[in-house]
């Protein structure tokens, strides 16, 4: 098993400008196709619980969580914006995004 550690100043960083950059994926999808194509090519909700969480447990505002939850939460959200990627340069590249 490979053992993975994260900073905390470059992870809110990073978190911050992945939340942001979503966002703005996800009202140009929204404006040339509907709400719908949002969540479907995005799991926009989820995918936003789980960056969102992150950066509450990096702030320290989320005591519910543990580390392995932070790790559960990034493997999902890695996982679903690679997803999202390719689906964007397959079905969507003429949004430019």
């Amino acid at each position: 098993m490979i053992e993975v550690h994260y900073e905390k100043g470059l992870a809110k960083g990073v978190l911050e400008a992945k939340i942001k950059q979503i966002e703005e994926i996800a009202d140009v999808i929204r404006q040339k196709h509907g709400d719908n194509s949002v969540e479907n090519v995005l799991n926009y909700t989820l995918l936003m619980r789980a960056l969102k969480r992150n950066l509450n447990y990096i702030n320290g505002e989320s005591s519910d969580m543990i580390e392995d939850d932070y790790y559960i939460y990034y493997t999902f959200a890695s996982t679903q914006a690679n997803k999202s990627e390719k689906i964007i340069d397959d079905e969507l590249s003429d949004l430019n995004l």
